[in-house]
């Protein structure tokens, strides 16, 4: 339920904590990551002065940085490439979509009736809880050793392969290009348009072009992937999607403040209008960037990989 936003200098720690999930192991990990997150969220909402309650946050966001790319090197070390790591995939991009939606929201009527202190409160439990889960659902994690490489799966990997392209290439590049529409559409904003018109209609096309991409995206980054390096390559997705979330705000705000400042002194709302209208403008060009780059990623993903990462995987 803690905003993301006050934890945006700790990104740089996905990388790491999806490499400790390889080398300490996932439950292991995992089970660290949300005893540390509950234990300093109850620390933060007992905080009797402001050093110790920014002290618990940035733990907190320590442990979120942790435990965001574990959660996928489950997933993509549980679930074999096939029909059902996409269905796991999915659910994965719904839940982490839903569930901070949901946080701010809910975040707002504890905050409300009880106090700021129960948006850390509210955390005890709910990780108390998944740690119990963890602990009943997720077995004990195999050493290096003992576990055991399944031979090639040529036919399957065939399958596999030329179904992820067919997802990809319909998904992401329909993905962005919806995107696109609709950034291009709200790149049209004047100080007179309506709110189902000029807003609603647009945002939609926004939100039904970014929600469908997520899935396919998050397939090609982890298809082929050894499992010794799994946590590793689920760090770098989450860094670079947080990271690039920060960088593309600051762009796009920079570009609305810039083109705000002067023309409209008389009438600050239409200035405020020009600008968002040319950030709007300056991101549907980036999504239609990303609909032509993104053609490029079945190849790059499997460029090699019968010979490479799945011969590895398979010796």
């Amino acid at each position: 339920m803690s905003h993301e936003r006050d934890h945006d200098h700790l990104r740089g720690f996905l990388l790491l904590g999806g490499r400790l999930a390889d080398v300490l192991g996932r439950r292991r990990t995992l089970l660290f990551a949300l005893a540390l997150l509950t234990a300093v969220s109850l620390a933060g909402g007992f905080a009797p002065d402001r050093t110790s309650l920014v002290t618990a946050r940035a733990v907190q966001g320590l442990g979120g940085a942790v435990l965001s790319p574990v959660t996928l090197t489950l997933l993509t070390t549980t679930f074999p490439e096939g029909p059902r790591r996409t269905r796991a995939m999915g659910v994965w991009s719904g839940v982490a979509g839903t569930g901070a939606a949901a946080g701010s929201v809910l975040g707002g009527v504890l905050t409300g009736p009880l106090g700021w202190r129960w948006i850390l409160f509210v955390n005890g439990p709910i990780g108390a809880g998944a740690l119990v889960a963890a602990l009943a659902i997720l077995g004990k994690d195999a050493s290096r050793k003992s576990e055991r490489r399944p031979g090639p799966d040529v036919t399957g990997a065939i399958l596999v392969t030329a179904g992820l392209v067919t997802i990809v290439y319909g998904l992401l590049v329909g993905g962005a290009l919806l995107s696109a529409a609709g950034l291009a559409w709200l790149s049209r904003l004047t100080g007179d348009g309506t709110f189902w018109r000029t807003l609603f209609v647009p945002g939609m096309l926004v939100t039904l072009g970014v929600g469908p991409a997520m899935t396919p995206l998050a397939l090609a980054a982890t298809s082929g992937v050894p499992r010794e390096d799994a946590g590793l390559d689920s760090g770098v997705l989450n860094s670079t999607r947080q990271i690039g979330a920060c960088i593309g705000l600051a762009v796009l705000s920079t570009v609305a403040a810039t083109c705000a400042v002067t023309p409209h002194v008389a009438a600050p709302s239409r200035a405020f209008t020009s600008g968002y209208a040319l950030a709007f403008g300056v991101a549907a060009a980036f999504a239609l960037v990303a609909a032509v780059t993104s053609l490029a990623v079945p190849a790059l993903s499997h460029s090699g990989e019968p010979s490479g990462r799945r011969h590895h995987q398979g010796e």
